[in-house]
């Protein structure tokens, strides 16, 4: 974005604000960055700097305070229409990515607001299982609406349930968005939960059962899971 002073004055000082300034109360991120809030126009009486749309779509507020040099403050204000990358909610997740330094950052058109599976819902596909699934159990859905779950997540789930015998498969953990993976003690930085690939899981109704988790853990990898980690007795992570 570019602010001009008029008449075109070189070297006074700029200083740019949003009205969404601060921080998401979600993940304890910046809601709007600027690459630059503060400098001086050039020759031509501009300042320009950059400015990453927030976490969400909609209509904005850019402050801009220009300084004389005469230190005679004069405040202006633009109203900014935020489209975002995406051009919908989406941009809430898709700006964490960049935020959080995520290797992997997946496209606008991977998140989307479906993705049930026959025994598995889109609430446990895209989030942390129900609240009751301590101890991460409802810490922070994504967005409920938006996430991004992999085909292959939901079909290789209901091949191991199939494989299983049928029964209940509980899902602690499926879909993180990063401010939500980083919020979990020791977890992996880059986990493929944030790719819409893996989840965490236990027989229903037979959490710390190590003989049902053992065939659990079996029914997984012949279902074509990798990358296994078995946390004691407690859920199973798997990745397809």
């Amino acid at each position: 974005m570019t602010v001009t002073v008029q008449p075109p004055y070189p070297g006074v000082t700029v200083y740019l604000s949003s009205s969404v300034s601060g921080l998401d109360p979600s993940c304890n991120v910046p809601i709007g960055v600027f690459g630059d809030p503060e400098g001086e126009t050039d020759s031509e009486g501009t300042f320009t700097t950059t400015y990453k749309a927030g976490l969400d779509v909609g209509a904005e507020t850019i402050y801009a305070d220009v300084s004389d040099a005469f230190d005679n403050l004069f405040t202006d204000e633009a109203s900014l229409g935020v489209t975002g990358t995406c051009g919908n909610r989406a941009d809430r997740i898709a700006y964490e990515y960049v935020l959080k330094n995520v290797t992997t950052k997946p496209a606008c058109g991977e998140f989307t607001q479906s993705g049930d599976a026959t025994y598995f819902s889109w609430a446990e596909l895209n989030g942390r299982g129900p609240a009751s699934s301590q101890p991460y159990g409802n810490l922070h859905y994504p967005l409920g609406e938006w996430g991004l779950v992999r085909e292959s997540l939901g079909a290789g789930l209901e091949a191991t349930r199939a494989i299983f015998g049928g029964r209940l498969i509980a899902l602690t953990s499926g879909y993180r968005d990063p401010c939500g993976n980083a919020g979990i003690p020791g977890v992996v930085p880059h986990s493929l939960h944030m790719q819409g690939r893996a989840p965490d899981m236990f027989p229903a109704g037979h959490r710390g059962d190590a003989l049902k988790l053992d065939t659990l853990w079996y029914a997984a990898e012949a279902a074509g899971g990798w990358g296994r980690i078995r946390y004691g007795d407690d859920p199973i992570h798997v990745q397809w």
